[in-house]
């Protein structure tokens, strides 16, 4: 054998290879050293090599006789191999000194054959067994696993030549595998497998492991950043729990031999005595080729916090299918042809995983690119979502040049329009709504309220697909304005638009507060709040009272307005009037609760701006609070379909279909209506149902990913015994974000993960720090001194609302629900965006 002093690839093969760069960039890899054998470059091996091909491909041997036939004539070629190198080698070392030994054969480890698991690794090998243990993984090469593969692979016997790794053996306390892609399919996530002991027993499953998944990130200084706040563990009993040293020094390595390798790499790493080493690397070869699926949960994220009902999900898959259908046929009139071309674009603008809603964004920007202007617009869209990736895939186009066109005229139209167009959607749904009024009734029945459901959906849809270009309208005009402004004062310049639509519940449920404090209803107010929960929509129903009008004005009015509105399993006050009247009750209990203006305009001096500057403020207002407007709609008509689904809920438990109305909530729409239609319940419907309840429940034990890079297809998790990461991620005394809403405060922190588990007066005086808000936050921030958000943008609800209340507000704060906790005392800063941690008073 001869031990290679030029450690070209050529020579030594890719593990070998990769083993020598990583050594030569710091890494600490175990010293090594590489033997060639001399018979391979025998011309008699080679042409006994292509011999064994031969009777193999005429059939003459079998695989199992061509795997004893080779393992046998590489054991006789061993036996002339001069072993004095190997020796040299070893005159080193002491007699007791371990060792490993590793194949680094000529094919192995590149991106189409990896040969992962079919050569022999021997470890804690002696210097008297060393001989022994190169025949064993020199054999292993003609093994029948190892020989099936390599025809598998049409590779050619001469080809492949062992080449055997010599390693000093660390007796690692822990070991295990770093995929810096998920080898299932996601291209962002990392993966580490790990065990106690040495790395053959976590390969071979001789011992429990465990598996974490990340999201690190690398930040625009080539900071890492290791976000525990999506990451989880999966354990099995006596497997390791990585601490976040290990994890934090593993994940630097990784990136460091990204950095030599490329992307997507499965790496062998080891601690031994608080010290890591790496192994080997090689690329991820089970991963597919395509598709690729980008899906992201920038601002959706507002609209669909935490998991959602398998009705939900449905419900708005559909919604979206139908509007931005709506939106093509808008720009493209009558070219069915090139709408049809788009219908897989439609039908997949969201996509759903482990019950949690994203956009499947690369179809979002396939549509972005048709505007005119798009690499102007596209930025900005981004900007007001939120999106924190801001690459662009390049996606098919299935339109003509003709067909851009129109699409670009069709665009400019819609938005020039898009005022006019808005105030009409609006007369239009004061229709609906009143038809909905009309037409339904508890009693409904099944045929009844399909009809009902159909009637509305398509009242609705044919013309929602105004409020995108409106989106639009509001998006590039706020930003027009914040760049005539230079960033300075855009916060004030879009707050105070008069009568918001988000600010009206609160407007309304103040008059209610008022007239209960009247001295003339304290027999009405004890008489209300001593009601039961279960007589609260009776009276409301039957009772003739002022105040009782009152409530019932809000609750037609605004009582689908609740955090979480649009899913369709969140209780309102419509759905439950109690949470309505607990909520006054607590509010006469409370004076200090902030008393809101209904005429909340802000007094800003129009003369420093310049005309444009002013025309550009004067539709930016206009945009948002037409956006406010639809929003607050279709929170109502998202109550309009959970209303008739619990009723078909109700008819579905009165023919003993299900224990209860809320089980309607784990079927989706295409379920619902089959039942209805066929008269029938589904074949072991009490079955699906549990089903779907155990897996939302696991599925929140899971974090919410910001993002998450598919490649071949979307596939939901099916985790066990998950762990999340509790430490601090973030201590830096100075946090960074987008200001919304001007004013500097200094207030004791309230992290809010669980909107369940608070109510309005817990926020008292604090800062509520959260990862997002929706509308119906908006009785939780009136009596908050500040809002901080981990998600959002200028135009996000958290800001909206925050500056209509005139309190300070800051979103797009990475992982601040972790940096910052309960008790916490900060100054922010809505203008500039800064958080300063203070120390406790």
């Amino acid at each position: 054998m001869i031990k290679v002093t030029n450690l070209a690839q050529t020579q030594i093969g890719n593990k070998a290879y990769h083993a020598y760069l990583m050594q030569q960039a710091g890494l600490n890899v175990p010293p090594f050293a590489v033997f060639r054998f001399d018979f391979f470059s025998d011309q008699a091996a080679l042409e006994a090599l292509r011999t064994f091909q031969q009777q193999f491909d005429r059939h003459q041997l079998n695989l199992s006789e061509l795997s004893q036939a080779l393992v046998a004539w590489a054991k006789k070629r061993f036996t002339g191999e001069n072993l004095e190198s190997v020796q040299a080698f070893l005159d080193a070392y002491d007699n007791n000194d371990q060792f490993a030994i590793r194949s680094s054969a000529s094919l192995e480890d590149q991106a189409d054959t990896s040969f992962a698991g079919q050569f022999q690794t021997q470890l804690n090998v002696t210097a008297n067994g060393i001989p022994q243990a190169i025949l064993n993984t020199l054999q292993s090469m003609y093994q029948p696993a190892a020989l099936n593969y390599v025809l598998t692979h049409q590779i050619d016997l001469e080809r492949l030549e062992m080449v055997i790794m010599l390693q000093e053996m660390i007796d690692s306390e822990l070991s295990g595998v770093y995929f810096t892609a998920n080898p299932q399919g996601i291209l962002n996530e990392h993966v580490i497998v790990s065990g106690y002991g040495v790395g053959s027993g976590v390969v071979e499953d001789k011992v429990p492991t465990s598996m974490t998944v990340l999201h690190p990130s690398m930040d625009e200084s080539k900071a890492i950043q290791v976000n525990l706040d999506t990451a989880y563990t999966e354990t099995s009993p006596g497997a390791p729990q990585l601490s976040l040293e290990q994890m934090t020094a593993l994940t630097h390595m990784a990136f460091k031999v990204e950095s030599l390798f490329g992307k997507y790499l499965d790496i062998e790493f080891a601690f031994f005595e608080n010290t890591l080493y790496v192994l080997q690397a090689r690329p991820i070869t089970t991963l597919p080729q395509a598709p690729i699926f980008i899906l992201d949960n920038s601002n959706i994220v507002e609209s669909y916090p935490g998991v959602s009902s398998p009705l939900t999900v449905s419900f708005v898959k559909e919604a979206y299918r139908q509007v931005f259908r709506g939106l093509a046929k808008r720009v493209l009139k009558q070219s069915d042809s090139q709408i049809e071309a788009y219908e897989p674009t439609f039908a997949n603008m969201l996509a759903e995983v482990n019950g949690r809603i994203y956009y499947q964004i690369q179809n979002w920007y396939q549509l972005l690119q048709l505007l005119p202007f798009s690499k102007k617009i596209i930025p900005i869209w981004q900007e007001m979502l939120g999106v924190h990736h801001l690459e662009v895939p390049l996606m098919p186009v299935h339109l003509t040049w003709r067909d851009k066109g129109r699409v670009m005229l069709g665009i400019i139209k819609a938005f020039v329009n898009s005022p006019k167009a808005m105030d009409q959607l609006e007369d239009d749904f004061q229709q609906i709504q009143q038809r909905f009024k009309a037409n339904y009734r508890p009693s409904a029945n099944l045929s009844e309220l399909r009809r009902l459901f159909d009637e509305i959906k398509v009242a609705v849809l044919e013309q929602w697909d105004i409020t995108l270009v409106n989106d639009l309208y509001a998006f590039i005009y706020t930003a027009l304005l914040n760049k005539a402004t230079a960033n300075q004062g855009v916060q004030a310049e879009i707050a105070g638009i008069t009568q918001i639509e988000s600010m009206k519940p609160m407007l309304s449920l103040n008059e209610i507060v008022k007239a209960l404090r009247e001295d003339e209803n304290k027999a009405y107010q004890d008489r209300l709040f001593a009601l039961k929960d279960d007589d609260i929509r009776d009276f409301l129903n039957k009772d003739s009272h002022k105040v009782t009008l009152m409530i019932r004005d809000f609750i037609d009015s605004y009582g689908d307005r609740a955090p979480g509105e649009l899913k369709l399993e969140t209780t309102t006050f419509r759905s439950q009037p109690s949470k309505l009247v607990k909520l006054l009750q607590k509010r006469l209990d409370n004076d200090l609760v902030k008393d809101i203006d209904d005429d909340s305009e802000a007094v800003v001096d129009n003369n420093k701006l310049n005309f444009m500057a002013r025309f550009f403020k004067k539709q930016a207002l206009k945009g948002i609070k037409n956006r406010e407007s639809s929003r607050m709609n279709r929170t109502r008509i998202y109550g309009m379909m959970r209303t008739i689904f619990l009723t078909i809920g109700q008819r579905f438990v009165e023919a003993q279909w299900m224990d209860t109305v809320s089980d309607i909530y784990y079927l989706t729409m295409e379920e619902i209506f089959a039942m209805v239609d066929s008269g029938d319940a589904a074949k072991n419907l009490p079955q699906l149902i549990a089903e779907r309840k155990y897996q939302m429940a696991i599925d929140r034990q899971l974090p919410a990913f910001n993002r998450l890079v598919y490649v071949g297809e979307i596939f939901n998790r099916h985790p066990v015994n998950i762990q999340g990461f509790d430490a601090e991620i973030n201590a830096a005394t100075i946090l960074q974000g987008i200001g919304c809403s001007a004013g500097v405060v200094q207030a004791e922190v309230l992290v809010i993960e669980d909107l369940e588990k608070v109510n309005e007066f817990d926020s008292q005086g604090k800062i509520i720090v959260t990862r997002m808000t929706d509308p119906g936050w908006v009785y939780l921030l009136t009596s908050a001194k500040g809002i901080i958000a981990e998600k959002g943008s200028l135009l996000s609800h958290t800001a909206i609302i925050s500056r209509e209340l005139g309190i300070p507000s800051i979103v797009n704060v990475a992982s601040v629900t972790r940096s910052l906790k309960t008790g916490d005392w900060v100054e922010m800063n809505g203008l500039t965006g800064q958080i300063r941690r203070l120390e406790k008073e």
